[in-house]
């Protein structure tokens, strides 16, 4: 598919002579269009948009062309704007071209071309009325030769005053029972035929003003087409398949809604749908570059909402909120909080119900990403009975997973409770790494007492990877005894301890005749039967054992000193547990 239009363009406007009673609005437009540097070929898509001035101005009229053969770089085509747009002001022709069929903008291709009369247009911009013979418009006016004019009314013979400029019917009013006051019909077929202009040159003044019943008693602002109901809408719009009401601005809003009054539900600018996949609001940002927004809300009031959603059935899966995006980048929903100061949120979620959720996310890599940029920041907070809840629904799958890299002191998941339990794990636990604690023990049901009492064990410590080994042996007939220990117990161990204890009687001569060897030690110089409590220590020596050695003492960090305050000192003398950084603030609202 071509990607891009060389923004040069060569264009002749031709106007055919003809008789001035068969003149029309339509004008040939002739071009040459180069793609990529070289001729077009193919079907091309055009826009052709006449405007007031070279740069900046406004726009008075736009006509797209579907499905334009260019052949060799050339192309022709008939441009029809319709009456009114060529009153003699100097005119520009802005030209857009994109693929044909494409779903991407319009290429405008730059400068825009100055439109030029042909010579018969000259000619009539000067022309005497006294050089024009009789013209005969139609039943009902004649245009006489020199500066006779001649109507027919119906029912009330000719008159020539009806181009006076004295005509007008300005502080009167018509009334009648019929069920359209005034109908006014333009069978016109240009770019922009008007069934009725109406203009206000005062800056307070309107165009048109159109009013149900007695009208609101409210003074409505100045514009160009105004209205005013008495309890029922000032403006209705209504179409079966195109929009209801479509506005232009190239300078400011297209549609600006206001809502004044006291009651606390009156909006703005408010949309209801009724289809089954309609929305009553619908925002649709159609440039390709800058902060262009679908929709944007905005308040100044210190407790309100920028954009309210609401969804007010009370069963299915509707949305207050709904956002989506195609882009590999983007994002459905995004909140931004601007305050350089105070507990401002990106984005708040609230549920009322007892089982609902404030906040939800659901993706293919992740449901909720939260990212801070502030020291000391969090980027997903959550508050409540239980603050945050993740689960898996996967096989084998994992509920949460912390992750942090960056520093000895960075923390995946961290865990503070000043009187409970920082982490509380009901099931299995492994811990792929080193386990580091200022204390530790087990916990069960009292045996003796399981209904009312805990019995603790606390770990036994060493600063070395000590693994213990015991057990109870007899000796034989000659007092000696082989102790057969694990066939892994030499590759996992190193730098043994012994340990022996004589039962049922003392043994003097107990001791280790050989060390460990091929993974058995012998016991000797006991009495023959006699049964002997045996206990063997090593240090591990496996590979991780030795890559990952336990520092039994260690230099702070610059950073863990220097946070090391007085308070601090306090709390390590009364026996209270300190942890190398300070938690973050709470943010409970």
């Amino acid at each position: 598919m071509k990607q891009l239009f060389a923004p040069t363009l060569a264009g002749l406007l031709a106007l055919a002579p003809s008789p001035l009673r068969a003149q029309g609005t339509a004008f040939t437009y002739q071009g040459r269009l180069t793609d990529s540097g070289q001729p077009a070929q193919g079907q091309y898509e055009m826009v052709f948009t006449v405007w007031t001035a070279s740069s900046g101005g406004f726009p008075l009229g736009r006509i797209i062309t579907n499905s334009l053969a260019i052949s060799n770089g050339v192309f022709s085509t008939s441009l029809d704007f319709g009456p009114g747009i060529f009153d003699g002001s100097p005119r520009w022709l802005e030209i857009g071209v994109r693929t044909n069929g494409s779903p991407g903008l319009f290429l405008g291709l730059t400068p825009r071309q100055p439109i030029s009369p042909s010579p018969y247009a000259i000619f009539a911009q000067s022309v005497a009325w006294t050089n024009i013979a009789a013209v005969n418009t139609g039943p009902g006016l004649l245009l006489g030769a020199g500066n006779a004019v001649s109507v027919n009314f119906a029912g009330s013979g000719a008159s020539t005053a009806a181009a006076r400029s004295d005509h007008h019917h300005f502080a009167q009013s018509w009334s009648g029972a019929a069920n359209a006051g005034l109908t006014i019909t333009n069978t016109g077929s240009g770019s922009a035929p008007a069934g009725l202009v109406a203009e206000a040159s005062a800056t307070n003044g309107f165009g048109l003003i159109g009013r149900q019943g007695n009208g609101s008693g409210y003074l409505p602002r100045p514009g160009g087409v105004v209205g005013n109901g008495d309890n029922q809408p000032g403006v209705t719009a209504a179409s079966r398949t195109a929009p209801g009401v479509l506005a232009d601005s190239y300078g400011s809003d297209a549609i600006l809604g206001i809502a004044f009054g006291t009651n606390d539900a009156y909006s703005g600018v408010a949309g209801i749908s009724y289809a089954p996949g309609g929305q009553g609001v619908f925002g649709q940002a159609n440039v390709s570059w800058g902060l262009s927004s679908g929709v944007y809300g905005e308040t100044l009031s210190t407790n309100g909402a920028g954009v309210w959603g609401e969804a007010s059935v009370a069963t299915g899966d509707a949305d207050g909120v709904f956002g989506r995006t195609f882009s590999p980048a983007g994002r459905g929903v995004y909140g931004l909080s601007l305050a350089a100061s105070g507990d401002g949120l990106g984005v708040y979620g609230v549920s009322s119900s007892p089982t609902g959720v404030g906040v939800r996310g659901e993706g293919g890599v992740g449901g909720v990403e939260g990212v801070a940029s502030a020291s000391g920041g969090v980027g997903v907070f959550g508050v409540g009975e239980t603050g945050m809840f993740a689960e898996s629904g996967d096989a084998d799958g994992t509920g949460l997973v912390g992750r942090a890299n960056n520093g000895a002191s960075a923390y995946g998941i961290w865990g503070i409770s000043g009187s409970g339990y920082a982490g509380y794990f009901s099931g299995k636990v492994h811990v792929q790494g080193a386990l580091t604690k200022q204390s530790g023990a087990f916990k069960i049901d009292h045996p003796l007492d399981p209904q009312n009492k805990w019995l603790y064990h606390s770990f036994v410590e060493s600063p070395d990877m000590k693994n213990i080994y015991d057990g109870v042996v007899a000796l034989d007939a000659q007092g000696r005894a082989v102790v057969e220990l694990p066939a892994w117990f030499g590759a996992l161990n190193r730098d043994f301890r012994y340990q022996l204890t004589a039962l049922g009687g003392p043994a003097p001569n107990l001791h280790v005749a050989s060390e460990i060897q091929n993974n058995r030690f012998t016991i000797g110089g006991g009495a023959a039967g006699q049964r002997v409590s045996w206990q063997v220590t090593g240090i591990r020596q496996d590979a991780y054992a030795a890559q990952n050695p336990i520092p039994v003492e260690q230099e702070k960090t610059a950073a863990e000193k220097a946070a090391f305050s007085e308070g601090q000192k306090a709390a390590l003398a009364a026996g209270q547990s300190l942890g190398p950084k300070q938690p973050p603030p709470s943010r409970r609202r």
